[in-house]
């Protein structure tokens, strides 16, 4: 089957196969991903049409292969590949070397990775039966009566980041899976008018001063504004000469950007322009761009210099052709970029240069998670799908004390959608207001009576009087 040949490993992998199977999942081992690009040991789904959800990779030993497993998956855009909800990296021989065992703890710090290294150690064995039995959570009654299709397919809406996996209610203490949950909201919105920039900034003018030497093409070469961090790595591509002038064309390094000169050889002027391709840059490298008009602009000075240092070309006094973006543009590129840096989900360039209102909105908003690691939200209605018994607990509170006080759902995977790509959060506690059914409790009462205990009943509760919920994002309290 597949890649693996060891006895020990594919009898693991069959082994877990039957386990998922026996709890109600879909298994499927050399799973196809990416249109069949990449595969995958094992997959546990709880539908047809998912794709990720529990995944397991297995290894004999330590090697380069462990990497690019790891890297198929959780460095491959949301886009293209999901990210799982959990992932197992088992490793039969051996423990991770200390290189390779930061590089996998840093990818588990931003998603839940588990890995077992020398796993024909019992204790590792033991460790991976416990943590597999934590993932039950009640799914294959779930998916058992609801068809293997909406077992956990919508939870709060307002947030749209709860996606594709059952959430766990606590009451009292206790946790309960969910079948369904849904959170109602007020509105959030803010006043904003749509932000947007043309896609290239070019320079030009007639005055250019002081080439020292024209390189040779394919040479390399770091572009720079004099007295600042300013710095692109750029190579020359092409150049072509006449008796009156020499054009050189440079293509960026880090950044997908062209930069063209033209040396006008009897007047000794000239010009060039640098445009960055947007369809192919991230919003790091589209702040950098914009770092570089700015710094340029500032001091009307560039100076491209060989690998030794040498300075071999320069420009002074050339203004802009056009103006830069505004500050508002500007702010929330860098928001952009930030998010990016601290969440390592790539985020391409706004499409068409423009981000609407909605998305400042939630730039805004996944800054503030990240710096306070909580936040307030209203809601008007809870909706929850669950069994007859669960529900009994919950009549039983509100008959005591006239409200049903500290619930709160845990959900450990959760994102906002950004400009079209998912940006991953980690795990969060909704830490709910007191509420109450909305139904009188009696109708309520007599809508579970004559049911049996295991049948799913759908249910809306309302706080009872704030409407306000916490929301704690584990990952940034660290």
């Amino acid at each position: 089957m597949g890649r693996h040949a060891d006895p020990e490993i594919l009898k693991l992998i069959h082994d877990l196969k039957v386990k998922g199977e026996s709890w109600g999942f879909i298994a499927s081992d050399e799973f196809k991903i990416s249109d069949g690009v990449y595969w995958v040991d094992l997959v546990w789904r709880y539908r047809e049409s998912q794709s990720l959800f529990i995944t397991f990779e297995f290894e004999k030993e330590e090697n380069e292969r462990l990497l690019k497993n790891l890297d198929k998956i959780f460095d491959t855009p949301s886009i293209e590949i999901e990210k799982p909800y959990h992932h197992f990296l088992i490793v039969f021989n051996g423990a991770l070397s200390e290189g390779m065992k930061k590089i996998v703890t840093e990818k588990a710090r931003r998603y839940n990775i588990h890995t077992f290294e020398d796993f024909r150690n019992v204790a590792e064995q033991n460790r991976l039966n416990e943590e597999l039995e934590r993932l039950r959570i009640g799914l294959p009654e779930l998916i058992t009566r609801i068809g293997k299709t909406d077992a956990a397919n919508a939870i709060h809406d307002v947030l749209r980041g709860l996606r594709d996996v059952v959430p766990v209610l606590k009451i009292e203490g206790q946790p309960f899976p969910i079948g369904q949950s849904i959170v109602t909201s007020t509105p959030i919105s803010i006043s904003q008018t749509s932000l947007s920039t043309s896609p290239v900034g070019a320079f030009d003018s007639t005055k250019y001063e002081g080439f020292a030497l024209i390189p040779i093409p394919r040479e390399q070469f770091v572009i720079t504004v004099p007295n600042t961090a300013i710095s692109l790595g750029v190579v020359l591509m092409h150049k072509q000469q006449s008796d009156r002038e020499i054009r050189l064309s440079f293509i960026g390094i880090e950044l997908p950007c062209k930069m063209n000169f033209v040396l006008l050889k009897d007047r000794g002027g000239g010009g060039f322009d640098i445009r960055l391709d947007p369809d192919l840059a991230d919003v790091v490298q589209l702040k950098k761009y914009e770092d570089l008009l700015r710094e340029y602009d500032k001091h009307k000075s560039l100076l491209v210099k060989n690998m030794e240092g040498k300075g071999v070309m320069g420009a002074d006094g050339i203004s802009l052709s056009r103006p830069l973006s505004s500050d508002d543009w500007y702010r929330a590129v860098s928001d952009l970029a930030y998010i990016q840096e601290k969440t390592s989900q790539r985020i391409p360039c706004p499409k068409n240069l423009r981000i609407a209102p909605n998305d400042l909105t939630t730039i805004n908003r996944i800054k503030i998670i990240m710096e306070k690691a909580e936040e307030t939200l209203p809601i008007a209605s809870l909706t929850m799908t669950m069994i007859k018994e669960q529900f009994e607990k919950l009549i039983e509170i509100q008959q005591k004390s006239d409200k049903i006080p500290r619930l709160s759902i845990d959900h450990e995977q959760y994102s906002l959608d950004l400009l079209g790509v998912e940006v991953p959060l980690g795990p969060v506690t909704w830490q709910l207001p007191d509420m109450i059914f909305r139904e009188p409790l009696e109708e309520v009462i007599k809508r579970i009576r004559d049911i049996e205990s295991t049948v799913l009943v759908q249910m809306t509760m309302t706080p009872v009087s704030s409407n306000e919920t916490q929301i704690i994002f584990h990952k940034w309290k660290e």
